[in-house]
């Protein structure tokens, strides 16, 4: 089972497409949303300030009750490994987390790079239009996104999780959002390193703890950025003004690279079922 933690941003930078060290100190809490299944996503990812929130369809968007008793906007998301850990927000946890984003991951030992699959199950999830995903029944939305989490996993270096899904806990047998990223990629790419030509928009969100030296893993997650990757009709999708690259073009930097920093944080949540 599975601790969620929050996160703290470290930020992206712009550097002729090469990893670097993070440039913002921006932070990002991730709570057990209502839409969790068990010790998986939906994850609600909130950022300060939110420079993700409009790459996401409303349906993909989540409001939260944070520390302060404030109602927060956040986007949703998945985790991308099974041995790492966190602890939510809201199960009481405000260590913060630092990320940087990439299309690598780091954390051992599930540190898998980001799969062509995963990216484009996530870049459907995330503009709201993943075929057979319930957005609207909250009971039905759950039990999709045990499904869609159970698939990433698989996705992800062929990952599983013991009890999760009977009968699909694999992530493949059965499994329709399995099923969906094989129909449309084929059998050779689903499994593939994404690249910046295939990665529909999609990254990683490699966190560790804010503070920690050597820095401590945290569960990496999934985030839309619509800026160096391709929709499903390869069209590209520039970001809007305003957006993360906006910022980061306004520090007069040049180029879009982002931070390699995957931190291993999946602690096992303990399941209050």
């Amino acid at each position: 089972m599975l601790n969620f933690k929050n996160t703290v941003v470290a930020g992206l930078i712009l550097a002729g497409g090469a990893a670097g060290p993070a440039a913002f100190g921006q932070s990002v809490d991730l709570y057990f949303g209502p839409y969790a299944y068990w010790v998986g996503g939906e994850f609600t990812a909130v950022t300060g300030p939110n420079v993700f929130n409009q790459n996401y369809a409303s349906s993909a968007l989540v409001n939260v009750t944070d520390v302060n008793n404030q109602v927060v906007q956040g986007f949703e998301t998945f985790c991308i490994q099974t041995e790492v850990d966190f602890t939510p927000y809201n199960w009481g946890n405000h260590t913060p987390y630092n990320y940087a984003v990439s299309m690598a991951s780091i954390g051992q030992p599930d540190a898998f790079p980001l799969s062509e699959g995963t990216a484009y199950l996530y870049f459907q999830f995330a503009t709201g239009q993943l075929q057979g995903y319930d957005y609207v029944d909250t009971a039905t939305r759950i039990a999709d996104a045990g499904l869609l989490q159970s698939a990433i996993w698989a996705l992800q270096g062929g990952q599983s999780y013991g009890g999760y899904l009977p009968g699909t806990g694999d992530g493949t047998t059965g499994n329709p959002y399995f099923n969906d990223a094989l129909n449309a990629l084929g059998s050779s790419a689903i499994y593939q390193a994404a690249t910046s030509s295939d990665n529909f928009g999609v990254e990683i969100l490699n966190l560790t703890v804010a503070g920690s030296d050597p820095a401590v893993a945290a569960q990496n997650q999934l985030v839309y950025l619509r800026d160096g990757g391709i929709d499903h009709n390869d069209n590209f999708t520039p970001v809007p003004d305003g957006g993360p690259t906006a910022l980061l073009l306004g520090a007069s930097l040049i180029g879009l690279a982002y931070v390699n920093r995957r931190t291993p944080a999946l602690q096992r949540v303990r399941s209050r079922r």
